[in-house]
């Protein structure tokens, strides 16, 4: 149990750090008696400098591979939602790369093109490799590959970790890891998911394990989704020294219940994101028609603030105006894509189905807010700037789907939200002041824990705040401290 965030990626350094001091908490319990903050600042975005927060005593684990360390969250798309087995085949995937350099796609971020499930023959050739199904793909899938990355698209490819895939019941990869690795690098492979299908009794942190030393393996960079879509073992916990993400719920279905749900898990464990490394809610369902626009944009707004995956998943060969306005809103993805990568915790919830989702920004006084509305009937929300780090006083709002300032505020902002709506803002405003002294007396501006809130001067006791017991560490007790359960992340701003 334990995750340390503040600049490691795949066990590595790396270079996108976070602009703010970060308290990275490996354990259950954490005691800072004597710990005076003369708190140093985090390099900003390749400056370089020396991240905080590596575990004593754990192994340095090897990077999948610089090209793919650090990387903001993968942006894309995916054959599965709009498409499954039964559309799945070579023509598509060339009007699918050609429609996303055509449509706006590309530029706007989503650069990978994944063939899901339904792509390969049902055994192995007779080398012992997985191959292309001969009617779907007849020209082979290196030369899918090279069609793909000739329209400037990186190239991503499904497999199982288990004896089979999950619906199209084609070879599997259990105990074939770095060969079937192997030969997607040799195809030009960017980007793999593994997929949970046929995996039944294994230790699903060991089987992903094999596809990241796979990789390494390879030599070729290849960014790694961990597809666990069971996720019964805490892929939290194990993920962000595995893949550059992995699933935390069941599958995602074009429907607001099931997208609040995968979002409602997604948030249970916001400290496991970081840079380099995220959560994964499932893929986007926005244009595949079981939803309205509203809810599509709530969708894609709750996403940019989890700092998730962008994987499109509808039909782009005939993607209408206000689906493509809706994905490649460049300020909504700009939220995403920030690169203190934190994903939004939950500042304030009235209990009638009205919250309020923060995270901060690589912006001084700066947070990405979401006023959501699960309700039926639009509703009024109100912000206050104490609930999302800031000082008292003045702050900017921009409403970033009207992509207009709203103006300047005193110390809150309230806006209609229709139902089922998000009303998706950037705030600047002051973050607060800190000073010399005890981290636990220090105001924070983000605050993410895997057990109940992190506590000040007292051990984490569970889910209530205040339940905690005297700090000890080692026999030894502590009268000032922080108390956290892992994965754990604080945020301090000097």
């Amino acid at each position: 149990m334990g995750l340390c965030r503040g600049g490691t990626t795949m066990g590595r350094t790396s270079h996108r750090q976070r602009s703010a001091f970060v308290l990275c908490v490996a354990v259950g319990l954490i005691g800072l008696a004597g710990f005076s903050l003369a708190l140093h600042v985090l390099s900003r975005p390749g400056q370089g400098g020396t991240a905080l927060g590596s575990v004593p005593g754990r192994p340095t684990l090897v990077g999948v591979s610089d090209a793919t360390n650090a990387t903001p969250p993968s942006m894309g798309w995916n054959s599965w939602n709009a498409f499954a087995c039964n559309g799945l085949d070579e023509s598509l995937v060339r009007q699918t790369a050609d429609a996303m350099v055509s449509s706006g796609l590309l530029a706007a971020g989503y650069n990978t093109l994944t063939l899901d499930d339904c792509w390969s023959a049902v055994s192995r050739d007779s080398t012992g490799n997985l191959t292309n199904d001969p009617v779907k793909f007849p020209s082979g899938m290196k030369a899918i590959g090279d069609y793909i990355h000739a329209q400037g698209l990186r190239y991503g490819i499904y497999a199982s970790i288990g004896t089979s895939t999950c619906t199209g019941h084609t070879a599997g990869s259990l105990d074939h890891e770095t060969r079937d690795v192997g030969t997607f690098a040799s195809w030009g492979v960017d980007y793999i998911k593994a997929d949970r299908c046929n995996a039944s009794g294994l230790v699903m942190k060991d089987l992903f394990a094999r596809w990241r030393d796979a990789i390494v393996a390879s030599g070729r960079p290849i960014l790694l989704s961990a597809s666990d879509n069971t996720p019964s073992d805490e892929p939290w916990a194990w993920g962000p020294i595995t893949a550059h993400q992995w699933r935390m719920s069941g599958d995602i279905s074009d429907d607001w219940a099931t997208m609040i749900r995968n979002f409602d898990l997604n948030a249970a464990h916001a400290a496991a994101t970081g840079p380099g490394t995220s959560n994964d809610p499932d893929m986007l369902e926005i244009g595949n028609g079981g939803m309205t626009d509203t809810e599509y944009r709530t969708h894609m707004g709750l996403w940019a603030l989890m700092a998730a995956p962008l994987i499109a998943g509808n039909d782009v060969r005939s993607i209408s105006p206000s689906i493509l306005a809706i994905l490649t809103d460049p300020e909504v993805i700009a939220i995403d894509q920030d690169p203190l990568a934190f994903q939004a915790i939950k500042a304030a919830d009235d209990g009638s189905g009205h919250q309020i989702w923060y995270k901060p920004l690589d912006l001084s006084g700066g947070r990405a807010v979401g006023l959501l509305n699960r309700g039926n009937a639009a509703a009024s929300i109100a912000v206050d700037w104490n609930s999302i780090g800031l000082s008292t006083g003045n702050a900017s709002v921009r409403d970033l789907w009207a992509r207009v300032d709203r103006g300047t505020f005193s110390n809150q902002y309230s806006v209609s939200v229709p139902a089922h709506g998000l009303a998706l803002l950037r705030i600047v405003g002051a973050d607060r002041t800190i000073a010399d002294g005890f981290a636990s007396d220090q105001p924070w501006t983000y605050m993410a824990n895997e057990l109940g809130p992190v506590e000040r001067d007292m051990s984490n006791g569970g889910q209530a705040a205040g339940d905690g017991r005297t700090l000890t560490l080692n026999g030894l007790t502590y009268a000032k401290g922080l108390g956290a359960y892992a994965p754990s992340a604080i945020e301090f701003r000097p």
